[in-house]
C-alpha cells in the first residue's frame, strides 16, 4: 500500500511540474511577443526534442531545438497561408521560426484565444431560399437566358483538418446565386469539392473541438446532388479539357475558388485535395 501511495504522489508531482513548466513557457512566449496579444491565437504542442518532426500543411519541418513548442497565429481570422510563428522555449532561451503554413492541429491545444466569441465562426448558413426569391423578382428578364454561360466552382480544402465548413458555405452561396437567380443550367455548373461524392468525413465543423462531417452534396437545398468531382489536380484538368471542347467565342466561363492558398514568385496557388 505504501508503494502505491508513493507512486501516486510521485506521478502527480511529475504532472504538476510538467504543467507548471508549460505554463511558465507560455508566459515567456507572451513576454517574447512584446506586443498586444489580443489579436493573435496561441497553440501549445508540448515538449519537443531536437530532431522531432512537425507536419505542416504542405511540408514537414524538423525541430532544431529542445523545448516547449508553441504556434502563434498572427492573423487567426484569415485563411491560410498567412504569417505565423513557431516558438520553442527551453530553460534559458527562446527560438522563433517564421512560417506561413499551419500544422495539423489535432495534437495541439489552444492556450490563448482571439478576443471574440468563437461560436460565430461555426454557424452554417443554409437559409438561401428567401434571399434568392427576393433577388429573382428583381432580376431583369435578359439575365434569365443563360444557355451559353458555364461555371467552375472549386474548393480544394487541402485535408480534413483544414477544410472548414465556411468553404462549403461559400460554394453553396455562389452556386445558389448562379443557378437560382441567374438561371445557369445545372449541367453547365461544374463543382469540384474536397473528396467529391465520398461519404467519408472531409469537412471540419469546429477545429477547436475536432468535430467533422461529410460535405452535403446538395448545395442549394433542392434535392439534387450538385457536387460531382473531388478537387484533385487530375479532375481539374479533366473538367477544363471538357470545357475547352465545348466553349465557343459566344460562351462565358465563370470560375470561383475558395480555399487555402499562397503566392510565390509572382504566382498564386491553391491547395487541392
Amino acid at each position: 500500500m505504501k508503494r502505491i501511495v508513493f507512486c501516486t504522489i510521485f506521478i502527480s508531482a511529475i504532472i504538476s511540474i510538467f504543467a507548471q513548466n508549460a505554463t511558465n513557457a507560455l508566459h515567456q512566449v507572451i513576454k517574447h511577443l512584446n506586443s498586444d496579444t489580443s489579436k493573435v491565437e496561441i497553440y501549445e504542442y508540448g515538449y519537443m526534442h531536437q530532431g522531432d518532426s512537425i507536419k505542416l500543411l504542405r511540408k514537414t519541418i524538423v525541430s532544431k531545438h529542445n523545448g516547449y513548442l508553441f504556434l502563434v497565429d498572427d492573423n487567426p481570422m484569415a485563411n491560410w497561408d498567412h504569417t505565423c510563428r513557431y516558438i520553442w522555449v527551453d530553460s534559458t532561451q527562446i527560438y522563433e521560426l517564421k512560417e506561413t503554413q499551419p500544422p495539423y492541429l489535432l495534437n495541439w491545444r489552444k492556450v490563448k484565444s482571439l478576443c471574440i466569441n468563437d461560436s460565430i465562426n461555426f454557424k452554417q448558413h443554409r437559409s438561401m431560399q428567401p434571399l434568392t426569391q427576393t433577388l429573382k423578382s428583381n432580376t431583369l428578364d435578359f439575365l434569365l437566358v443563360n444557355d451559353n454561360k458555364y461555371a467552375v466552382i472549386i474548393n480544394g480544402g487541402a485535408n480534413l483538418y483544414n477544410n472548414h465548413r465556411r468553404y462549403w458555405n461559400d460554394c453553396s452561396a455562389i452556386f445558389s446565386t448562379l443557378k437560382d437567380i441567374y438561371q445557369y443550367k445545372q449541367e453547365n455548373l461544374y463543382v469540384l469539392m474536397s473528396d467529391g461524392t465520398s461519404p467519408s468525413y472531409d469537412r471540419c465543423v469546429n477545429p477547436y473541438t475536432m468535430i467533422f462531417d461529410s460535405s452535403p452534396l446538395d448545395l442549394n437545398n433542392d434535392g439534387v446532388n450538385d457536387i460531382k468531382y473531388s478537387a484533385t489536380k487530375s479532375n481539374l484538368k479533366s473538367v477544363f479539357n471538357e470545357l475547352s471542347s465545348i466553349l465557343t467565342e459566344e460562351d462565358e466561363l465563370f470560375v470561383f475558388v475558395t480555399d487555402h492558398g499562397f503566392s510565390s514568385n509572382g504566382h498564386s496557388y491553391i491547395n487541392l485535395w
